[in-house]
């Protein structure tokens, strides 16, 4: 047997009433069909901090073939109305390929996701302006100064949706810029001044860039992921 390694993260917005996830072993039996599927890697959920009525489901899977295997099984549909008997409604849904292990510090960090809707034909000087800037770095750290005092856990990975969808009849790609921070008080970090002559904060740079890459739309948000564990 060959073993196909080739990871696909899923990244689903649903609409879930508030206070289900209160009763841990109960929230988690919810999603049992999709964590006991085979090639599934793992899974994480965080409520929006600007939409508390909107909980992100990102999902890990070992292939696309596996992720494929799932949505059409049994399993999946177990799944599906396993969500609507709670009222969840699925509002978006990307898949990415994933490049880097960022994954894994979602757990562990308070994420600051930029939703971006990139043209999807971009232009050379566009592509070139945002692979140029790689997101509000944190500075680093000396030799003797522990791991554990830095504000981010790891730096900032743009993750790119694998098909381009229609935004305001005009064909678009979402770019997530996910940032990590240590907690939230750390995050504050994007308000330090970028520029000291014309006061501009981190943040505000950031926004810079996104307009000269010419990105249609943007949205901001916060997210503290918690693992689905299996029961």
């Amino acid at each position: 047997m060959i073993f196909k390694y080739r990871p696909v993260t899923v990244i689903t917005e649903l609409q879930v009433p508030q206070g289900l996830e209160l009763d841990a072993e109960q929230w988690a039996g919810y999603f049992q069909p999709l964590v006991h599927a085979e090639g599934h890697r793992g899974t994480v959920w965080g409520r929006s901090q600007k939409e508390p009525g909107i909980v992100l489901l990102v999902t890990l899977w070992d292939h696309p073939d596996e992720l494929r295997n799932f949505q059409d099984s049994p399993c999946n549909q177990l799944f599906r109305e396993s969500l609507l008997a709670i009222n969840a409604i699925q509002v978006s849904y990307h898949e990415a390929f994933r490049r880097e292990n960022w994954f894994s510090y979602l757990e562990r960090s308070f994420v600051q996701l930029l939703w971006v809707y990139l043209p999807a034909a971009m232009t050379s000087e566009q592509k070139t302006q945002l692979s140029k800037f790689h997101g509000i770095h944190t500075p680093a750290l000396g030799p003797s100064i522990p791991a554990s005092q830095s504000r981010s856990t790891r730096t900032p990975h743009k993750i790119w949706a694998t098909q381009t969808e229609s935004w305001r009849s005009q064909e678009a790609r979402l770019m997530l810029w996910a940032h990590f921070w240590r907690d939230e008080k750390a995050a504050d970090f994007r308000f330090y001044t970028e520029d000291y002559i014309t006061r501009q904060d981190k943040i505000e740079a950031l926004f810079d860039v996104l307009v000269e890459a010419g990105a249609l739309e943007w949205k901001e948000d916060f997210y503290q992921f918690h693992k689905v564990s299996h029961l």
